[in-house]
């Protein structure tokens, strides 16, 4: 009986050790859930706050534009035409941050004398995607940020027969800052801004489009003294009659692009002054 009584005992403790332990995992298992939920609730509060306060527009301005265009490994001569320009973009903006996608296009086809006489056909297609982050801080007009920029520029001359076509490929880490005044244009909230964005690090690969001898480094990772550019870029953004939304955006924009030659002459200069109207719809 005392040996019965006293494995009793035990089972019992055991037992109850058991019961009390699968209490604690089963109350530390509750307030580990709570506590996930508690966190997944404030995110889900931070992220609608975030998105009450963010307002968005939708822009998309075709334009024309004024393009000079040298490539001296192609002719040493500099051509210029009008050309179209096209502008399209997404802004989002928060009490202290503008984040901005921008995407502009730009087709040139200036006239070219033919060696053989006649005309040739020499076409400059370049474009560039912008993404960006700004920081405004309180109480003041200028934001500052940085971007990421991807652009493509294509140089096409007829004449040169094999060896008609030369492109590059650039890559850009930007510092980009931006600056707006907010007035009032024939009775209706206006807003102008000016901006303006260089590289300070790049990666630039330059092809031609065919199998021939090419001067010059074909793909470096550049420092701006060897590959330069200059984007500035200002506009007006004005609310359109009977819309407490939309916006009539007319933009101006300059860029200037350099990608310097080996050893020191400049193999590729294009220039552009840009003029863009369209209209900025709000999205949110």
């Amino acid at each position: 009986m005392r040996i019965f009584s006293i494995r009793s005992t035990l089972a019992l403790v055991l037992l109850a050790g058991l019961s009390l332990g699968c209490g604690w995992a089963q109350d530390d298992a509750k307030t580990a859930v709570e506590q996930n939920q508690t966190l997944w609730r404030l995110f889900l509060d931070w992220r609608e706050a975030r998105i009450e306060a963010t307002d968005s527009y939708l822009l998309s301005s075709p334009g024309i534009a004024y393009a000079t265009v040298q490539d001296t490994t192609m002719t040493p001569l500099v051509y210029r035409s009008v050309a179209f320009a096209a502008l399209a973009e997404a802004r989002s903006i928060r009490p202290h941050e503008v984040v901005l996608a921008t995407a502009f296009f730009q087709f040139a086809s200036p006239p070219v004398a033919s060696p053989s006489g006649g005309d040739a056909n020499y076409l400059n297609l370049r474009g560039t995607v912008d993404f960006a982050y700004l920081w405004r801080p309180s109480g003041t007009s200028f934001a500052l940020g940085a971007g990421l920029s991807l652009t493509g520029n294509s140089r096409q001359l007829d004449s040169l027969g094999n060896s008609s076509r030369n492109y590059d490929i650039a890559v850009s880490l930007n510092p980009a800052a931006e600056w707006e005044y907010e007035f009032r244009l024939l009775g209706r909230p206006t807003v102008w801004r000016v901006g303006a964005t260089t590289p300070v690090f790049s990666w630039v690969q330059r092809e031609p489009a065919f199998n021939v001898s090419y001067a010059g480094t074909r793909s470096l990772w550049a420092a701006p003294w060897q590959f330069g550019r200059i984007r500035l870029a200002t506009g007006l953004s004005r609310l359109l009659d009977r819309s407490d939304e939309n916006r009539l955006r007319l933009d101006y924009r300059y860029d200037l692009y350099v990608v310097p030659d080996e050893p020191g002459g400049r193999s590729v200069v294009t220039s552009s002054h840009a003029l863009t109207l369209g209209i900025s719809s709000k999205t949110r």
